[in-house]
């Protein structure tokens, strides 16, 4: 694997945590909403003129731009694994931005996670 390619599969990684991180915030934001039939078509439109929402549809979209990049240049078996460590930043994104805590048992499974990934890598 070049690392031109592991900097896509980095950069679409990270870009896949900030929208996911972006729409976190924005629904932060709007707070809980019922899933109501005659409120529904508001509470969407409320939704998705949501700053933040926004912003997070942005970031996805271009990290579906990187991943296509990245699924040109390398097998899926050796690109895809890559994407778990979307649960690693996402782990302490959310715990240093949104205050949400981490427990031993999440560590110990970002820690399996980053393991999997790393052999997986290896076979390439």
């Amino acid at each position: 694997m070049r690392i031109f390619d592991l900097l896509a599969v980095f950069i679409s990684v990270c870009l896949a945590v900030v929208g996911q991180l972006l729409l976190k915030m924005g629904m932060l934001r709007m707070g809980r909403f019922p899933l109501n039939i005659s409120t529904i078509i508001q509470q969407y439109t409320r939704i998705f003129l949501n700053p933040f929402i926004i912003a997070g549809i942005i970031g996805f979209a271009l990290s579906m731009l990187a991943w296509l990049y990245v699924l040109s240049r390398l097998e899926l078996s050796v690109a895809y694994p890559f994407v778990a460590l979307n649960y690693v930043l996402i782990l302490f994104a959310s715990h240093f931005l949104l205050k949400e805590t981490i427990t031993p048992v999440k560590i110990m499974g970002v820690a399996v996670i980053v393991m999997g990934v790393y052999l997986i890598s290896r076979g390439a």
